[in-house]
């Protein structure tokens, strides 16, 4: 940042390379545990072999904030199942491309089982 004014109204005086930050405070995306965390929505295709099953599916993702979120990469989401109190891990669901705005979004990926 750099300043430039007037002292006494007439004397010109100029400061360059000002260092200048601002902090601000703003709802987290709270790893999308909010409203229930990410919910598998859909299973559109399966696919297996005698080790591996993949599913073609969509989740739902709810954003706290009002910051729309962009990942280039491939974004890795753990599924679990809960029975009786207990967490069990399913598979892991890769989305690529993908695009949360605020409120609620549907994204499409791959689980593997």
């Amino acid at each position: 940042l750099d300043v430039w004014a007037k002292v006494w109204g007439w004397v010109p005086i100029s400061f360059y390379g000002i260092s200048f930050t601002y902090d601000v405070e703003v709802a987290a995306f709270d790893n999308f545990n909010s409203h229930g965390g990410i919910v598998l929505d859909e299973i559109q295709t399966v696919q297996g072999s005698p080790k591996q099953l993949a599913l073609g599916c969509t989740a739902k993702i709810y954003n706290p904030t009002f910051f729309t979120m962009q990942v280039k990469d491939t974004m890795n989401f753990r599924v679990g199942y809960n029975y009786t109190g207990n967490e069990f891990f399913i598979g892991t669901m890769a989305a690529t491309g993908l695009s949360i705005s605020p409120g609620d979004n549907v994204v499409a990926g791959n689980l593997l089982v």
